[in-house]
């Protein structure tokens, strides 16, 4: 089937193919950062927050933490606040996602623990340098993505690796290892990256009969599944959720863990790009 590219061309699709840059510049910034302090690294339990895709994006941290060990929790930024706000005690480590760093909920998170004589340590990841969260949190790790026009795309990317890169550190893991592997996620994006116009026709050729798009995903993939789907429903994409398998998700097995996820995630967002089309997906 033959594809009219013009239609994916836009503001979009060059932050899509910004990716592999934004992933390098934060990993570039990753290596000038401070260890994380022992305060830090001994609290009881670890609290991980944000919303929408910088929720999403912390699951495969989760993960690790609790492989690992850890007492760890997952909630949403709004729930954190109204309903589970007794995890914010002293002994608590709260790592909070934004890309803005100034969304209503993070703001009011950080009002909540300023207001406390005895507060968790924050360490915030933002793409933002003068935001609230980067200049109210403990520790910081800034996120180098750069400006987006629309869907976060660039800034997920970097998420992910950041924290593969924080979860290595809580972990009292090898610096100089940990960053030769975050190192592999942008050539291997780059490379994916350079033949869109491929991977696109081929989706589309895929897709041609399509009716509905399942999105299938668990342990580190179920948060390129959540992400994906959240950035078919701000396109507008109509959308039915459901469990279900997509061949192509298949391919990347036997590479190491951060560049399997960052592939994954190009995949997962050139789908999107195709859904533009007009399809339904679930």
């Amino acid at each position: 089937m033959s594809v009219d590219l013009s239609l994916l061309e836009g503001a979009y699709l060059r932050d899509l193919l910004a990716q592999p840059q934004a992933v390098a510049d934060t990993v570039a910034g990753l290596r000038t950062l401070p260890a994380l302090p022992a305060r830090a690294l001994t609290r009881r339990r670890i609290v991980l927050t944000g919303l929408g895709s910088s929720f999403h994006g912390l699951y495969p941290l989760l993960l690790r933490l609790v492989r690992t060990g850890h007492s760890a929790f997952l909630v949403e930024t709004a729930e954190l606040i109204h309903t589970q706000s007794a995890l914010l005690d002293k002994h608590t480590l709260v790592i909070v996602v934004s890309q803005s760093g100034r969304s209503a909920e993070t703001v009011q998170l950080l009002e909540l623990l300023g207001a406390r004589s005895s507060r968790p340590f924050v360490i915030g990841i933002t793409n933002t340098s003068d935001s609230p969260l980067a200049l109210q949190a403990d520790a910081v790790v800034p996120l180098r993505a750069g400006a987006e026009s629309s869907v976060s795309c660039k800034t997920y990317l970097a998420t992910l690796v950041a924290l593969e890169w924080l979860g290595g550190a809580l972990g009292a893991d090898d610096r100089t290892e940990l960053l030769r592997e975050v190192e592999q996620a942008a050539p291997v994006v780059r490379d994916y990256l350079s033949n869109w116009r491929t991977h696109v026709a081929q989706l589309a050729a895929d897709f041609t009969q399509l009716r509905h798009l399942f999105l299938l995903g668990r342990a580190l993939l179920r948060s390129e599944k959540l992400d994906a789907g959240q950035g078919l429903d701000q396109l507008g994409v109509d959308r039915n959720r459901r469990a279900g398998d997509r061949k192509i998700l298949d391919r990347a097995d036997g590479v190491d863990p951060v560049v399997r996820l960052s592939w994954y995630s190009a995949i997962a967002q050139q789908i999107v790009l195709v859904t533009q089309r007009g399809i339904n997906h679930a």
